[in-house]
């Protein structure tokens, strides 16, 4: 049994008419994970977040992204592909410490909820209580 088989046991209910659930999606990915040793998601997860903020600071600059890409439509593609890339080592890393994605979905709504209600959602606290 995979550490991930322990998380959340295989069902019906891995996708639904959206698509993947969060587990369903982690249970996949992993099925695709083709690495050794433990820290290449964590070191890889910087360089793929650093290809997603590439995006934003090509624009700030004034590249003419049209001509890079060819269309609006192939810019959200390149980047859809480098989000999931990102949301690929997450859940890479969620894996093999146990932790399912349903429970950092959850985990990560529960505490924006409450940073809305003590007002910081701005940022104007940076400690993390949760």
């Amino acid at each position: 049994m995979s550490q991930l088989d322990s998380l959340t046991p295989p069902d019906d209910h891995d996708c639904n008419e959206h698509g993947f659930t969060f587990n369903g999606y982690q249970r996949e990915a992993h099925s695709m994970a083709c690495y050794d040793g433990e820290s290449y998601p964590w070191l890889a997860l910087a360089e793929e977040v650093g290809e997603v903020v590439t995006f934003q600071s090509k624009k700030e600059r004034g590249d003419d992204m049209i001509t890079r890409y060819g269309s609006e439509g192939n810019i959200r593609n390149a980047l859809v592909k480098e989000l999931g890339d990102v949301l690929w080592m997450v859940s890479e890393i969620a894996t093999q410490r146990g932790i399912s994605m349903q429970e950092v979905a959850n985990s990560n709504i529960h505490k924006l909820k409450i940073r809305r209600q003590e007002n910081t959602l701005k940022g104007s606290d940076e400690h993390d209580r949760s």
